[in-house]
C-alpha cells in the first residue's frame, strides 16, 4: 500500500514537473482538446500566465485567483491566445485589464470592440483603429461616445459627427477639445443646451465673442468674461450685467478696462466695489474715492492695492479700523516714512506687518531693532533686507529676553559668518543647531559643531548644504543605530 502511494506520489511530481516546463500555447492546445485538465493545469501553472486562461471547454468556467488574471491581462509577454482567451473572461474587470496592454493583438481588440459590457467598450478607445472608432462613435451606450469624445480623436470628420450627438454629454467632450474643427465649435456655440455653450465659449476665437456675449444665460457668459483675451466691448458690456455674478467674474479679469472698474465702483454693491478696489487698472481718482467707502472691506481692498498711490496709503493709515492699517503695512507700495508710522502703531500686528514689510528699508530696521515689542524686533531678525551689523548687534546680545529675537537672527541667511561663529558657543543646544542649520555658517564653524555634544546639533551641521557628501556620509557611518 505504501509502496503504490510512493509510486503514485512520484508520478503527480513528473506530471507537475511536465507542466511546468511546458510552452504556453502547448498547454493550452492539450486544454482546449480535453487531454489535460484546465483545473489542474491552473493550478500547476497559476504563477505564470496560463492560470488566467479561460477555455471554452473548462469545466471551473475561470481560475479562481482574480488577482492572477488580471496580472496576466496587463502582461505585455503574455503569448496573444492568453490574451484572446481572456477576452471571454466573465469578470469585467478583466476584460477592462486587458485594454491597458499595450501588446493586446488586433483579434482580441475587435473581440472587446463587441463586448457586452458598456465600460468595456469604452475603454477599447485606446487601442482601436479608425474604422473601430466610427464604430464606437454609433454605440447605443452615452458612456462609450462620451469616453470617446473625451480621448480627443485627430479625425475631424469623427469629432463633426460626435458635434451632433443627442447627448449633452458627449457634445461637452467635443467642445472642450483643442482642435475642435469651425464647422462643429460653431454649431456647439448655438447649442440648445447652456451648459454645452458654456464650454464653447471657453475655446471659440475671439471674434465669436462678441456674438456669444448677447447669451441669456449667465452661465454662457462667466466663462466669457474671465478670457484674458476678451475685448474691451465686450468686458465693459459684462461689467454691467444685470446679474451679478457675471458682473463679478468679469471685474476679476485682468485686463478689465478702467472705464467698467469706473461702473463698478459706483455700484451699490459691496463685492463690486471691493473688486473694484482691488484691481491693478482701477484708476486713481476712482481709488481715492473708494478708500473712503463706508464698507470696511473696500478700504481694506483698495489698502492692499499695489498699484495704490503713496498719498492714499498715508491717508488710509491713519484709518480708524485696525484691519485698514494693516493692509496698509503689509502693502510693499508703501512709502518708509508711513511704515515707521505704522511701526508704533497701537495695534500690535499693524506694528509686525510694518517691520516685515518687504520694501522697509534698511535704516528703518537698524531703528526697529530696539523697538520695545518683541514681536516687532523678532520680524527685523527675520527681514531678509536685515543689515548684518544689526543681526551681528542681536546676536551678540546677551540679555535672557533677547534669546527668541537671537534665535531669529541665527537662522536669517543674510546673518554674517563672523557673528555665527561667534554665537555658536552658546550654552543653548536650541541656538547651536539653528546655527549649525543657517547656510551661511562657515566651514570652520560647521567642522566643530559636527562633533558637538548635541546629537541634534551635530545632525543640523551634517545636513547643512555646504557640507560635503564626503563627510556627511561619515556622519551617517559613525551615527548608524546599531539595529540599522
Amino acid at each position: 500500500m505504501q509502496l503504490s502511494q510512493a509510486a503514485a506520489g512520484t508520478n503527480q511530481y513528473q506530471t507537475r514537473q511536465r507542466i511546468a516546463q511546458a510552452p504556453p500555447a502547448q498547454l493550452l492546445a492539450q486544454v482546449q482538446t480535453g487531454n489535460l485538465a484546465p483545473q489542474r493545469c491552473g493550478q500547476i501553472w497559476g504563477g505564470r500566465c496560463l492560470a488566467a486562461v479561460r477555455a471554452p471547454k473548462w469545466s471551473c468556467g475561470r481560475h479562481p485567483n482574480l488577482k492572477q488574471r488580471r496580472d496576466t491581462a496587463l502582461d505585455q509577454n503574455a503569448p496573444p491566445e492568453i490574451l484572446l482567451a481572456l477576452c471571454h473572461d466573465p469578470a469585467t474587470g478583466i476584460r477592462q485589464a486587458l485594454t491597458s496592454n499595450t501588446a493586446l493583438p488586433p483579434e482580441a481588440v475587435e473581440r472587446l470592440v463587441n463586448d457586452k459590457d458598456p465600460k468595456v467598450r469604452a475603454c477599447t478607445v485606446a487601442r482601436c483603429n479608425p474604422q473601430q472608432l466610427w464604430q464606437l462613435a454609433r454605440d447605443s451606450d452615452i458612456e462609450v461616445r462620451a469616453e470617446l469624445a473625451h480621448q480627443k480623436p485627430d479625425d475631424p470628420e469623427l469629432l463633426t459627427s460626435l458635434a451632433a450627438d443627442p447627448e449633452p454629454a458627449v457634445r461637452i467632450q467635443v467642445a472642450f477639445h483643442p482642435e475642435c474643427p469651425a464647422p462643429a465649435l460653431d454649431q456647439l456655440s448655438r447649442d440648445p443646451e447652456q451648459s454645452v455653450r458654456a464650454v464653447a465659449a471657453q475655446q471659440v476665437p475671439v471674434s465669436w465673442l462678441a456674438r456669444m456675449a448677447q447669451d441669456s444665460s449667465p452661465e454662457v457668459l462667466k466663462p466669457i468674461a474671465r478670457r484674458e483675451d476678451c475685448p474691451v466691448t465686450v468686458l465693459q458690456q459684462l461689467c454691467r450685467h444685470l446679474d451679478r455674478t457675471v458682473s463679478w467674474a468679469a471685474s476679476q479679469n485682468p485686463t478689465c478696462p478702467p472705464e467698467a472698474l469706473e461702473y463698478l465702483a459706483a455700484s451699490d454693491d459691496p463685492q463690486l466695489r471691493q473688486r473694484a478696489a482691488h484691481h491693478a487698472n482701477c484708476p486713481a481718482t476712482t481709488l481715492a474715492a473708494l478708500a473712503k467707502d463706508r464698507d470696511l472691506d473696500v478700504r481694506l481692498m483698495a489698502a492692499i492695492n499695489p498699484t495704490c498711490p503713496p498719498e492714499l496709503l498715508a491717508d488710509l493709515s491713519r484709518d480708524k479700523t485696525k484691519a485698514v492699517r494693516r493692509g496698509v503695512a503689509g502693502n510693499q507700495a508703501c512709502p518708509p516714512s508711513v511704515l515707521r508710522q505704522l511701526s508704533q502703531d497701537r495695534d500690535e500686528d499693524t506694528r509686525r506687518f510694518a517691520a516685515s514689510n518687504l520694501s522697509c528699508p534698511p535704516e528703518l530696521l537698524a531703528e526697529l531693532a530696539n523697538h520695545e515689542d518683541i514681536e516687532v524686533r523678532i520680524e527685523v531678525a527675520d527681514h531678509k533686507s536685515c543689515p548684518p551689523e544689526v543681526l551681528r548687534q542681536i546676536l551678540e546680545n546677551k540679555a535672557h529676553r533677547e534669546y527668541r529675537t537671537k534665535v531669529h537672527a541665527a537662522a536669517n541667511p543674510a546673518c554674517p559668518p563672523d557673528a555665527l561663529d561667534l554665537a555658536s558657543s552658546d550654552d543653548s543646544d536650541h541656538l547651536r543647531q539653528v546655527i549649525a542649520g543657517n547656510p551661511s555658517c562657515s566651514t570652520a564653524t560647521l567642522n566643530r559643531l559636527l562633533h558637538d555634544k548635541s546629537y541634534f546639533v551635530s545632525r543640523a551641521a551634517a545636513y547643512n548644504p555646504n557640507t560635503s557628501e564626503a563627510t556627511l556620509a561619515m556622519w551617517q557611518l559613525a551615527n548608524r543605530r546599531p539595529d540599522s
